[in-house]
């Protein structure tokens, strides 16, 4: 109700802001009005387009996925976002028209740290921005050049992080190189082997997709049996049952969440809406691990197979690439 109420005020200034730039000449050089101080013929055609907008929440989370992994590392919220803008033609047959602009908004911004799996605050106050812009004829007298005028105020930016964030911005950076320079050279012994324009096209494509889905794995879980038993597995709410002999390894992901739409959403950390939970089935016994994430960092487990008579160890590892 609050972020509503603070949107609805934001609106409400930018549209007395522009009526009262419109209605009088003014002397500030970040006012929406483009032909502040400037008198136009009322015989003048002029043609004005005007442009608002208002977003009280936009989220964009940043996520690594090369080389098998599925790790967040940051999200970035746009919130209470309000701007306007203002394209002004003095004439049809002019040549130079003018233009005023303004946005108002404020970014939060949490980063993911993976030792915990759970979101922790990056940017620990609201860091709220303002841009204007403008250009129009200059205030000064007998003069035909134009004026371009921006304006950028930014309340301080309070930053909070630890190392795991460090360390996982570098890793992301580096498999990005790695794929980046694949997809360079496979363009590259394209573009030497084939003299042809639209072949050259064609296969660089091709090669470069190749070159994208030998470093990108989808499966970014696995499960290993070395228990010298066969066993079997299921996932969080799916009926079907999967076998897994032993000394074999199976990979597999979770179902994404549903969301509005077609398709679902990742979700990380705190956002998560269910437990990623996995059913190991030995014997007539059911071994559950109710979280996969938030079991990497437990000790190992201890099971007791009656029907066998025999224990079996269960754990959770995080290793290079799932």
């Amino acid at each position: 109700a609050n972020d509503a109420n603070r949107v609805a005020r934001l609106e409400s200034a930018l549209e007395k802001e522009s009526a009262m730039s419109t209605a009088t000449p003014s002397e500030h050089g970040t006012d929406l009005s483009v032909h502040s101080g400037n008198k136009l013929s009322t015989k003048a055609k002029r043609r004005i387009i005007r442009i608002k907008s208002t977003m009280p929440e936009a989220t964009t989370t940043v996520t690594n996925d090369f080389q098998g992994l599925d790790e967040a590392l940051f999200k970035i919220v746009v919130m209470n976002c309000v701007a306007g803008g203002e394209i002004d033609y003095p004439s049809l047959a002019s040549d130079k028209p003018c233009f005023g602009c303004n946005m108002n908004t404020s970014v939060l911004a949490d980063y993911f740290d993976a030792a915990s799996c759970r979101w922790e605050t990056l940017l620990t106050q609201p860091w709220e921005l303002t841009f204007n812009a403008s250009r129009g004829p200059q205030m000064r007298k007998n003069s035909k050049r134009m004026s371009t005028t921006f304006d950028i105020e930014s309340n301080p930016c309070h930053v909070s992080f630890s190392e795991h964030f460090l360390v996982n911005v570098g890793a992301a950076s580096r498999m990005w190189s790695v794929y980046s320079g694949a997809t360079k050279q496979a363009t590259t012994l394209v573009e030497e082997r084939v003299k042809d324009d639209s072949s050259k096209r064609r296969l660089s494509r091709s090669m470069a997709a190749h070159a994208a889905r030998s470093l990108i794995t989808t499966l970014p879980y696995a499960i290993e049996n070395h228990s010298g038993i066969n066993a079997s597995y299921s996932l969080y709410n799916d009926q079907s049952i999967f076998e897994l002999p032993t000394s074999s390894t199976r990979f597999f992901r979770f179902e994404l969440f549903p969301e509005k739409g077609s398709g679902g959403a990742r979700k990380y950390g705190q956002d998560v809406k269910h437990a990623k939970s996995i059913s190991i089935y030995v014997g007539s016994t059911k071994i559950c691990i109710p979280d996969m994430d938030r079991e990497a960092s437990k000790a190992r487990s201890v099971h007791y197979i009656a029907d066998m008579q025999t224990h079996v160890f269960a754990k959770v590892v995080k290793r290079g690439n799932s």
